[in-house]
């Protein structure tokens, strides 16, 4: 069978290998791989029509999904959904009481709007409200990303994946999702996905709310620096002598001076002016520690920017495509470039080692930022940054556009749902109407649109047909096929699931679905199983990556601000992910066979 493959199939799997490694390894922004990669299948002449290579950049997924953009874009602006903060906001300390306030009204909500810009609305709230009534964050955020990505599934336009799938089956000769289709799976497992926290899930999540635990064990803690003035009072002194060895809420990490970077610090520690002395702790520390005589801050105030109380803090999760990703703050010309500070850093509770300025920015970093007070609507669009979110954030008021952006959203919904018209055709008037509705300028449109998830998608598809067109889908189907044949339908579609989920846990759902579903086809083929219930086995798979944070993108958003490790998503996902195959398996079998 493999024998009889052509070359053009060996050199598509070659291309395909290449292009998973270099996604797992992160080795550039996936937009850039996978248009590499569709062009090395291009110029190799693998395409039986050079017009295949490009079928995604006119596919309507990627209009429908760009149009979806502008709409969150517009409901952002208005806050058109701020009614939502109220609705879920908790009133008592009761975790399972919180956990539905919650989970059940963000599922729903989460059907019909980005997962994305949702949970960077929701992450602030989320963690004031939280701490107001005592129950720790850390307790809610990766909640709240799950019950987004189980809300998505319910409907055509619940994330983007569903309408890629739903592409494939209409270029395969089959009618595309409708938009409750999905519901039958989506909606007991968005119950599920509450049942499962409300009994189990909140005990395996750690408790990151005990604020009298000093910094070195509070995985929230940021790594900040002050330096010892010149003619500081603390020149001469001792650590111990200064007062910074026994800190109520910090501690000391180590002290950079004339590029040597002195850890442990000693307790004797003789300090000398310019010192810079990096501490872990809290935001509210710092104001403790600037009150100390001879310390200041490393850096002066922005360049033209009046001094506080015009300069608010702000928390911003650096994301992994942005370009800050690799470089340290002095490369990237952090201040400039972005009319703001940087007081701290964190990392998933690690520690950052050396000083501020030479470190390296990772991806999924929650930067502590100090800048004007148009820092949000001016960077949180952008490639740069998943999140950005005052620290102390005010309640938010709906402007008066609010309703009318609310109508225009809700009648997107019904033409779709009623098939009145294409859902492409629907986004697109949306899209328009909100960005005349919304007031939002020619920039903030432009902005709204996620250019590299456009690009990775419309790619995607042409890496799909390539897999198809060579016969290594087919090859690769009926192995499926024939090594699960001794477990029947059921063996095959768990076989499609497993390998769907595992491939988005590491790369990305969009990618994970566009490269199985011509293996899915196929599998369907030599099965005879219908395909439309593989297509719904792909969709689920390709979005329920609870098992890392890089899974699904909103975990990666929540990380930083909960505090997280990459194991507590590994503890509290997997058995979420075993609930949700084991439910897919069961309504697919169902209701489609």
């Amino acid at each position: 069978m493999w024998s009889a493959l052509p070359w053009e199939a060996w050199f598509t799997l070659a291309v395909l290998v290449t292009m998973l490694v270099l996604l797992v390894k992160e080795a550039a922004s996936p937009d850039l791989i996978l248009l590499g990669s569709l062009a090395a299948l291009l110029v190799a002449g693998v395409f039986e029509n050079t017009a295949d290579a490009f079928v995604g950049f006119s596919s309507g997924s990627v209009l429908t999904i760009g149009s979806l953009f502008v709409v969150a874009a517009g409901s952002r602006k208005t806050e058109a959904f701020a009614v939502l903060n109220r609705l879920i906001r908790p009133r008592s300390a009761n975790l399972r009481a919180a956990l539905a306030r919650l989970m059940l009204p963000v599922s729903a909500v989460s059907a019909f709007v980005n997962n994305t810009p949702l949970v960077a609305i929701l992450v602030a709230p989320v963690e004031s409200w939280a701490s107001r009534v005592g129950i720790p964050p850390s307790k809610l955020l990766i909640p709240l990303s799950y019950a987004t990505v189980l809300g998505g599934m319910s409907t055509l336009i619940g994330t983007s994946t569903n309408l890629v799938v739903s592409d494939f089956l209409v270029a395969n000769g089959s009618a595309g999702f409708s938009m409750f289709e999905l519901a039958w799976v989506g909606v007991p497992a968005a119950i599920i996905g509450y049942l499962y926290f409300a009994t189990v899930g909140h005990r395996l999540l750690p408790d990151r709310g005990d604020q009298a635990r000093i910094a070195r064990d509070d995985p929230r803690s940021y790594q900040f620096e002050l330096r010892v003035a010149a003619g500081s009072a603390l020149v001469g002194k001792s650590v111990e002598e200064a007062g910074l060895r026994h800190l109520v809420g910090a501690f000391l990490a180590h002290v950079s001076r004339r590029r040597e970077v002195i850890a442990p610090v000693r307790p004797a520690l003789v300090l000398e002016a310019g010192d810079l002395l990096a501490f872990s702790g809290s935001p509210d520390i710092m104001d403790t520690l600037l009150a100390v005589e001879g310390l200041e801050r490393p850096d002066g105030p922005l360049s033209g920017a009046p001094e506080s109380p015009a300069l608010r803090l702000f928390e911003a999760v650096v994301s992994a495509k942005s370009s800050l990703v690799g470089k340290t703050l002095q490369r990237s010309r952090f201040r400039e470039r972005f009319q703001a500070t940087v007081l701290g850093i964190h990392r998933a509770g690690a520690r950052v080692d050396g000083p501020l300025g030479r470190s390296a920015i990772h991806g999924g970093d929650l930067l502590l930022v100090e800048s004007l007070d148009d820092f949000t609507a001016r960077w949180i669009d952008s490639d740069e940054f998943y999140l950005v979110a005052p620290i102390r954030r005010r309640d938010v008021v709906p402007s008066r556009r609010a309703p009318w952006v609310f109508a225009i959203f809700s009648t997107m919904v019904v033409a779709i749902a009623a098939g009145w018209l294409p859902v492409a055709n629907a986004a697109l008037a949306a899209a328009i109407l909100v960005v005349f509705v919304a007031g939002l300028s020619p920039t903030e449109a432009r902005q709204a649109l996620d250019l590299s998830v456009l690009l990775v998608l419309a790619a995607s598809f042409g890496i799909g047909a390539a897999i198809s067109q060579t016969g290594l889908a087919g090859c690769i189907g009926t192995a499926l096929v024939d090594g699960l044949a001794p477990l029947g339908p059921i063996g095959v579609l768990a076989g499609v699931y497993v390998a769907t989920n595992l491939l988005t846990e590491i790369l990305t759902n969009n990618v994970a679905a566009v490269i199985v579903f011509p293996i899915g086809l196929a599998a369907a083929q030599a099965s005879d199983l219908d395909l439309r219930g593989v297509a719904v086995v792909i969709a689920i798979a390709a979005s329920a990556g609870f098992a890392t944070p890089i899974g699904y993108q909103t975990n990666l958003m929540v990380m930083g601000p909960g505090g997280y490790r990459f194991a507590d998503f590994f503890k509290v996902g997997v058995p979420l992910n075993l609930l949700v195959f084991a439910l897919t398996m069961v309504v697919v079998r169902w209701v489609w066979y």
